[in-house]
């Protein structure tokens, strides 16, 4: 994580040069009509699962336990279930019941979809049984990715080493920058409830593999950016929507007048502060970055910036 907030403060730094070098209002200015006609998205629309998981009748997929040492320290228990780690780990089971006590803790019962076990499994101070599972439906739904293009947005792809499953130890290898076209070779389930998802990707010849997820990674508001599936990759062409213009900015971590919001957060993530007017004519905000820098957007376009001089 230290590396990634590293990046995003850099990327800000030197958005910042370029802006401070700008009046207001005379900066390069990308088309209010960049949208172009809509292509078919890759993304699938995935099933809302937080606080419905272990709702009796689901089908869970619990997350594979590939580390020896995390195996011995639950002493060949399934974390908060009676039973083996191999019975549970990389599973689909349905859940069969469900009850919550007066502290909001549940007890779930589940039957394992291959062997026909049943377990049980109970919340626990230091865990919930949300960081052991997902929605069987939403890893089959993300697995439809494979095969399709995406464009990186926010994301870092790391090269990727398929026979330990691990990030690849050679860091000389280029990898993609801004609003790059990755192909999605397979769709993995990780053990990081965060990041359930692993995303194995292709670019110039060399594997890669982004860690994601597909909806709410339970992080505060400015971290999520660097978790969620739509933060970190665009579904649809660029080039289909936008300028010339309005890519190379993008490419370059340079904020711009007339970007969208969407753009905006591409290069320079989730702000500190929103602030919102809404007014007859439509709706204003103010976006708060640190080093006092505001951004000020009309309807969704960003129609000026403020800086501090340095």
């Amino acid at each position: 994580m230290l590396m990634k907030e590293r990046v995003v403060a850099i990327g800000i730094v030197v958005a910042l040069s370029v802006a401070c070098n700008r009046q207001t209002g005379k900066s390069e200015s990308s088309s209010a009509s960049d949208v172009r006609p809509a292509v078919d998205p890759v993304f699938p629309q995935f099933v809302p699962e937080v606080g419905l998981r272990w709702d009796v009748g689901n089908r869970v997929m619990f997350f594979p336990v590939r580390s020896k040492s995390v195996r011995g320290e639950w002493r060949g228990r399934y974390p908060r279930f009676d039973a083996p780690v191999d019975e549970m780990a990389g599973r689909v089971a349905k859940v069969i019941s469900c009850e919550k006590d007066s502290g909001g803790h549940r007890t779930v019962g589940v039957q394992v979809e291959d062997s026909g076990k049943v377990f049980q499994g109970r919340d626990g101070r230091d865990f919930s049984l949300d960081d052991w599972a997902i929605l069987a439906e939403n890893y089959e739904r993300a697995r439809t990715m494979a095969g399709k293009t995406l464009w990186t947005g926010r994301c870092f792809p790391e090269p990727f080493d398929e026979r330990a499953n691990v990030r690849k130890a050679d860091r000389s290898l280029p990898f993609p920058g801004r609003l790059q076209p990755v192909q999605v070779v397979d769709v993995m389930l990780t053990d990081e409830s965060r990041t359930p998802l692993r995303l194995i990707l292709t670019w110039h010849g060399a594997k890669f593999f982004t860690d994601v997820h597909y909806g709410d990674p339970g992080v505060g508001r400015q971290l999520r950016y660097f978790y969620r599936l739509q933060d970190q990759f665009l579904d649809v062409d660029p080039s289909l929507r936008w300028s010339e213009e309005t890519i190379r900015a993008v490419r370059e971590s340079r904020i711009t007048i007339g970007m969208t919001s969407e753009q905006v957060l591409l290069i320079w993530g989730e702000p500190t502060e929103k602030n919102n007017t809404v007014t007859a004519s439509g709706a204003s905000e103010q976006w708060i970055y640190p080093g006092d820098n505001y951004l000020y957007f009309d309807n969704g376009i960003m129609t000026s910036y403020q800086s501090p001089n340095r």
